[in-house]
């Protein structure tokens, strides 16, 4: 069978043989913007076979660019910034549906509702069973089936959050009982949703900011499956690649890797994991860092300075929104909020101006 790839991810040393490979950074290639989405490239292939450039499809274009957690630079910045636009006014019935579930409003979606409320939850029914309802509800004609979707998909975003929940605790109870204190952490455990450990293993570097692998040990004990997630000094797949003879499967980038391999491989691998940090002078002390642009004063902070930054979104990998430092400020009125009381509300007060805070 003539088979035709389209793929964004690390292209390994020898290419399969299909009848055509559609990589931005293919060797034989030279497209000037390496960095595309998987979504992006599947749109480049769309508008090759139509023969024109289709608008109608950049609201998908964006909400895939901006859950594949791509640089939001060069042409994928235009990309969701022109889709962003298109989004708004979409008159795709399953996604004004799975808005509406999300509880947000079409006319001010940016880029943060959708990779907070959308992306997630048509996510969560890839990694918890078949993804094809999600591909049902962004094409759908019918408005009682995309209101059925809508629901179908909300709930299992409900049961990808309980996943995460149960296997965020644990994995984090596992860290504290480790009696050294690894460069990169492998966490392994027996009936854990393979579908979930990409999100987990992302909470485990947010928290600790080291890579981690979060894998989940078959019924047999011999294999392990999972997902691993990086900070940006090291390339996670390149450390791995190294080793790859140790692995059934594996693939990603510098940020992400998919991964199977057999259980008694595992302690192999986490040496080598361990010495590419030690090689990449990775010695300092672990952790995301938090990258101050400008300090700034409460007064300061006004709804047309906010019009202003917002003129530089989207925001995201590649073009993070700016962090402020704000000095010499007092809490006032602190009170929990939200599920869990997971937030703080607050005012920030100083000698001349006090802001509501969350």
């Amino acid at each position: 069978i003539d088979v035709i790839v389209t793929d964004h991810h690390e292209l390994p040393e020898t290419l399969p043989e299909a009848y055509g490979i559609i990589h931005p950074r293919h060797p034989a290639g030279a497209y000037p913007f390496g960095d595309l989405a998987g979504v992006g490239v599947a749109f480049k292939l769309a508008t090759a076979l139509l023969g024109e450039f289709p608008v109608e499809l950049l609201d998908l274009v964006a909400i895939g660019t901006i859950a594949d957690l791509v640089s939001l630079t060069g042409e994928n910045r235009a990309l969701v910034k022109q889709g962003l636009t298109v989004l708004k006014s979409s008159e795709r019935i399953g996604l004004s549906a799975l808005i509406k579930a999300a509880g947000v409003t079409q006319e001010t979606v940016t880029e943060e509702t959708v990779g907070f409320a959308l992306a997630p939850r048509l996510n969560a029914v890839g990694r918890l069973g078949e993804a094809k309802p999600a591909v049902e509800l962004l094409t759908t004609f019918d408005e009682e089936e995309a209101d059925s979707l809508a629901t179908f998909i909300n709930k299992k975003n409900e049961e990808r959050q309980a996943y995460v929940a149960e296997i965020t605790e644990e994995a984090f109870q596992m860290i504290a009982d480790l009696t050294e204190e690894p460069s990169v952490y492998i966490l392994a455990r027996q009936n854990w949703h393979e579908g979930v450990l990409g999100i987990v293993a992302s909470k485990v570097v947010e928290k600790t900011g080291k890579p981690a692998l979060v894998l989940n040990i078959d019924e047999t004990g011999s294999y392990v499956k999972g997902s691993g997630r990086s900070i940006s000094s090291y390339h996670l797949y390149e450390s791995i690649n190294e080793v790859r003879g140790l692995t059934t499967s594996f693939g990603g980038h510098h940020m992400a890797v998919g991964i199977t391999l057999p259980m008694e491989n595992i302690e192999l691998l986490h040496e080598q994991l361990n010495l590419f940090w030690e090689r990449q002078n990775n010695t300092s002390v672990a952790g995301i860092e938090l990258s101050i642009d400008e300090k700034i004063t409460l007064s300061e902070i006004t709804i047309a300075t906010i019009d202003e930054i917002d003129r530089l979104a989207p925001f995201g990998t590649g073009n993070p929104k700016p962090s402020f430092l704000i000095e010499h400020v007092s809490g006032q009125d602190i009170r929990k909020i939200g599920g869990n009381n997971a937030h703080l509300k607050m005012k920030a007060v100083d000698k001349e101006t006090s802001l509501d805070v969350i």
